[in-house]
């Protein structure tokens, strides 16, 4: 007699009031509640519970779905996780993937990202003829790697790669293609390290930072909700030129005591992925720019990285770092007499 009194109790809480309650469960937790009675079961498929659940991910358009709880209970809940930006640990190169989730394909998709400069030669400088002035003007080129893909007639996700599908069912498939793998950071960048370290097998439970593809490791550096974060004016991944190497995707990131960090995403003979490309001190201003290209900006004092090939004999050289935009910097090499300039990509 207490329990149905109790039971009487909770349902006639004012749906407002339970709504709020509810919204405060993690996904395990309202499914258990769902499985309790015909009321909660209801109840708990309320879709604004799952929309928000969707948020966390970035995610908050249906696209095709029938409605979000079918999108986080069929895809999110196990793939969402995925959803970002990697940077791989191949030697010296590195690489940078995107996958994207896109509700109207009900898909998460991996793009390799790669990119040329379409500006194929350098400038004289302005303000001194001697030094080289190269334009970043990156042309995406975007490798389909692989997809996982809801199945509305199943209620569970294929995943699909070279044209071939894999069952999520089919364990071994399903771990060659996307599986969890340790990845250590990097001393200096506090991304990856640039030695290359014995491949571990055992799977992370609860650590969803981390995937193997094949035969190279990813780490997640950037999500969705980075996007969001404010006093975050640099943060975010950029390319730039770096001469007879070519384009070069960096991550950069603005730190509390001052300081603007471009870490190497994807690298070179010279300076490798995983390594610090350039940084400067925006505290330090070094002068109000006079010449035609960026008349009336501010540069700031910098140090910029250099090595021989194979990294060997690494050190670091003055330069200046010019804020053209909130979307565009140049770097003044000054030994090496170049000017590049660097454009935001997210």
């Amino acid at each position: 007699m207490e329990e149905n009194k109790m039971f009487i109790n909770v349902v006639s809480i004012p749906r407002e009031i339970l709504i709020d309650i509810l919204s405060l469960l993690d996904p395990k937790s309202l499914s258990n509640l769902s499985k309790t009675c015909k009321f909660f079961y209801e109840f708990c498929k309320f879709d604004f519970f799952w929309l928000n659940m969707c948020k966390e991910f970035g995610i908050d358009k249906l696209g095709n779905f029938p409605n979000f709880y079918t999108m986080y209970t069929g895809i999110l809940y196990k793939y969402g996780w995925l959803i970002g930006y990697w940077a791989g640990n191949k030697p010296i190169n590195g690489s940078l993937l995107h996958l994207k989730f896109d509700p109207y394909k009900l898909s998460i998709i991996a793009w390799k990202l790669e990119a040329i400069n379409k500006s194929l030669s350098g400038v004289p400088w302005s303000k001194n003829f001697s030094v080289r002035l190269v334009h970043a003007e990156p042309k995406f080129t975007y490798q389909m790697l692989f997809c996982v893909q809801y199945d509305n007639s199943k209620h569970k996700s294929k995943i699909i790669r070279s044209n071939l599908l894999y069952d999520e069912e089919d364990n071994n498939d399903e771990e060659f293609i996307i599986r969890k793998a340790i990845f250590e950071k990097h001393h200096e960048s506090e991304l990856w390290k640039r030695e290359e370290e014995e491949i571990y097998q055992e799977s992370i439970i609860g650590q969803q930072n981390c995937f193997s593809f094949e035969d190279e490791k990813f780490f997640k550096f950037w999500t969705p909700k980075d996007n969001q974060k404010e006093n975050k004016r640099f943060d975010g991944i950029w390319v730039g030129d770096y001469g007879g190497h070519g384009i070069e995707f960096l991550l950069l990131k603005y730190e509390i005591s001052g300081s603007l960090f471009a870490t190497k995403i994807t690298g070179d003979i010279n300076v490798p992925r995983g390594e610090i490309s350039w940084k400067c001190n925006l505290d330090d201003q070094l002068r109000i720019c006079d010449e035609k290209e960026w008349n009336g900006k501010i540069s700031y004092r910098a140090k910029s990285k250099i090595a021989y090939g194979g990294f060997r004999n690494p050190s670091e050289i003055d330069s200046e770092v010019i804020i053209v935009s909130n979307d565009e910097l140049a770097v003044y090499w000054y030994d090496l007499r170049s000017i590049t300039t660097f454009v935001r990509v997210i």
